[in-house]
């Protein structure tokens, strides 16, 4: 005791010297310890050992100034003066929680559960069979409860892998992890080293449990757990014993506990603290490494994901430009053509043509220029609705009369012979702040579609006021209908339904602006269809 636990425990404590100081320490210790014993006191001879152990090896260093002294941690990212200790501290002890404490210092294997409740068991079974048998006689009933209890816990992490799912959450688990480590490593351990009086082999477990005990949680925690079992032991065996007190001295049962605690909790500290810290530093590291690697691959899926869908933009832009040359193609060739033809058929000679023929022919004329105009203004709008490179030109208006007159003027283009019935129900005199141009377009574009995809049949128009605020516009027809599934995307630009694709005046356009229309003046639009018969087109303006 006074040759080794001076320099042993200043080297724990970070006081660093040469060789020749330690050695002068520890002879002046031995020789002073051997000395005092031929005095006649009751100071036992390790006081003085120890004292002056610490005097020489203290002295020779400074005196001397050999190389060494107080160690302190130097970090790039934090300087651990005195003050900043004591501050980390204080912060360390404000945010410590039990429960974290416990999830912290528990496995992340759950076979290491296995092994500690083997090792458990073969603790106690070896500390019961060691004992002498007057202190079984003695101490009966504590060891039996002592083996009853430890081999319980034992069992219960023998057992791990068949608990159901409540009894294997971390925070129950965790708890009853560092109870079991407290209670069979430090306190069961304990106990029978004091019952036992320091005999060789349950003090051999106890420094054998101690080693355990700090590889399974970290040094901070078996620190811990080391002071509290011994001190905890000791108390409880005073107690089961009905000891009022123990004898205060160098030879006394609770000094040798307490210099064995010290003694032990140097070693693991001196040995297992560098390379618990480096183990947790490179875990560290792993689980930034492995952080940065998950949003590496986050990162990596997210572009990855961009790019397929720029291929598919692309795609799909390609199809579109596709459509687009299709619909123009179209729907210019045809009323270009008839327009270029009835003309020179009027150039040829007027004369040759009686008054109603001359009607058919600029009929033909009107109709094909509407159509070519309609589709060309279409598509400009469209463009400078949806970049927003315009603002509405926006005046109060009677939208009762311009629905009438648009709906009116359709009928005459468009009709062309079809057997289908107007029903009109238009509520007099709305009148409401918006571009006329627009919204003009927007309802010559809905009529235009229900002529278009009907046969015959009736189209109802209604423009009603739904309150005081808000109006309401429908069209519904009884043509071809629309496919519920594509009804979601039939105001996307240039998309047509399956019925309607082969049709010459296609709704790729049309739809598409009523749309952007509609929502430029703070509106909706929505259609409805079951898909077999009919369509139904409804949008709502802000009287406000």
């Amino acid at each position: 005791m006074p040759v080794v636990t001076v320099p042993f425990t200043l080297a724990v404590l970070g006081f660093r010297t040469t060789s020749k100081s330690a050695l002068a320490g520890m002879i002046s210790g031995f020789f002073a310890s051997l000395g005092w014993m031929f005095l006649d006191t009751k100071v036992d001879s390790v006081i003085p050992g120890l004292i002056v152990n610490l005097v020489v090896m203290l002295s020779y260093h400074y005196l001397l100034k050999q190389p060494g002294g107080w160690v302190q941690k130097k970090s790039p990212e934090f300087a651990y003066s005195s003050k900043n200790q004591i501050i980390e501290i204080i912060r360390r002890v404000n945010a410590f929680s039990f429960l974290g404490f416990c999830k912290g210092n528990c496995p992340k294997n759950e076979s290491v559960y296995v092994l500690f409740a083997i090792f458990s068991i073969i603790s106690i079974f070896s500390m019961s069979y060691t004992i002498s048998g007057e202190l079984k006689v003695q101490h009966h009933s504590l060891i039996q409860w002592l083996y009853f209890s430890t081999s319980v816990i034992a069992v219960f992490f023998l057992t791990i892998f068949l608990w159901s799912n409540t009894f294997r959450k971390k925070t129950f688990i965790s708890v009853l992890w560092i109870f079991g480590l407290f209670y069979t490593l430090t306190f069961v351990v304990g106990l029978f080293v004091i019952m036992s009086d320091f005999s060789q082999f349950p003090l051999m477990m106890f420094i054998l449990s101690a080693v355990v005990l700090s590889m399974l949680v970290r040094w901070q925690a078996a620190l811990a757990l080391i002071i509290v079992g011994v001190i905890s032991s000791i108390y409880f065996f005073k107690y089961y014993a009905g000891v009022g007190y123990l004898e205060e001295n160098f030879g006394s049962l609770q000094f040798k506990i307490i210099y064995m605690l010290i003694l032990v909790v140097s070693v693991l500290i001196a040995f297992l603290k560098p390379k618990q810290e480096y183990v947790e530093a490179t875990e560290h590291k792993v689980d930034k490494l492995e952080t940065e690697v998950n949003d590496l691959d986050e990162k990596v899926i997210h572009y990855s994901q961009r790019v397929a869908d720029q291929a598919l933009e692309i795609e799909r832009l390609g199809s579109t430009a596709q459509k687009i040359l299709n619909n123009v193609n179209h729907e210019l060739r045809l009323p270009v053509g008839n327009v270029m033809n009835f003309a020179e058929m009027l150039s040829g000679g007027l004369e040759k043509y009686n008054k109603d023929q001359l009607k058919e022919l600029s009929d033909e004329v009107v109709r094909n220029s509407n159509r070519l105009s309609t589709m060309i203004l279409n598509m400009l709008d469209l463009s400078m609705l949806s970049t927003s490179k315009i603002e509405l030109q926006k005046k109060t208006v009677n939208l009762s009369e311009l629905v009438e007159d648009r709906v009116n003027n359709c009928r005459k283009v468009y009709l062309q012979g079809k057997k289908i019935d107007f029903q009109m129900s238009i509520e007099p005199n709305i009148l409401i702040a918006l571009d006329p141009n627009y919204i003009r377009q927007t309802v010559d574009n809905l009529v235009i579609n229900a002529i278009s995809y009907s046969q015959n049949g009736t189209i109802k128009v209604s423009l009603l006021r739904k309150d005081k605020d808000i109006v309401e516009f429908e069209i519904m027809d009884e043509g071809i209908g629309i496919a519920k599934t594509e009804l979601f995307d039939i105001f996307t630009p240039f998309k047509m339904g399956i019925k309607t694709e082969s049709k010459a005046e296609g709704r790729g356009v049309g739809l598409a602006l009523c749309k952007s229309a509609i929502e430029a003046h703070g509106g909706t639009i929505k259609v409805e269809s079951n898909g077999t018969i009919g369509a139904t087109f409804r949008f709502v303006l802000s009287l406000r």
